[in-house]
């Protein structure tokens, strides 16, 4: 297996929930992980380069006097939480995008996470029920679906 995570740490993060961003409307996922790693002081935990990821480099956006380079694609950790984000600050290329997630897959299946969350959007007009909350999920996890229903939060319609 080809290694495209490179953690900074070893950490053990089995149990831990995994969340990643889908590109989609007006960057969601991506901003959702911002505020995530601002919010509960995420720690810089691993990079991830393929040749899919087109490459970009910029001072760390968490800093207002960075001291580290930030990449196209990083973890990050929060321990206390037991829970790592994955931020994707620039496109992938097409042509090459489906080695880069099954790669992707396969370094991540090491990392014994209990759960896996991808976070993404669509436009409102696309709802079959508009007059209902606009959040959806899927999932095989029944633990989640009960709280996720407590929340108000509806399944995803087919």
């Amino acid at each position: 297996m080809d290694k495209i995570i490179n953690t900074i740490q070893e950490v053990d993060t089995t149990n831990y929930t995994f969340i990643l961003p889908s590109v989609a409307v007006g960057n969601v996922g991506q901003l959702t992980i911002d505020l995530l790693i601002t919010t509960y002081q995420f720690k810089k935990y691993a990079t991830v380069w393929h040749p899919a990821i087109l490459p970009s480099v910029g001072g760390d956006p968490f800093f207002n006097d960075p001291k580290e380079i930030s990449t196209a694609c990083e973890l990050f950790i929060q321990e206390e939480l037991q829970l790592i984000v994955m931020q994707l600050r620039s496109g992938i290329d097409t042509r090459m995008a489906l080695p880069f997630f099954n790669k992707l897959k396969n370094n991540l299946q090491s990392f014994n996470f209990k759960q896996i969350v991808i976070l993404t959007s669509a436009f409102a007009h696309e709802l079959h029920n508009i007059s209902s909350t606009h959040y959806r999920f899927i999932s095989n996890n029944n633990d989640l679906v009960s709280k996720l229903d407590v929340l108000n939060i509806l399944p995803m319609e087919a």
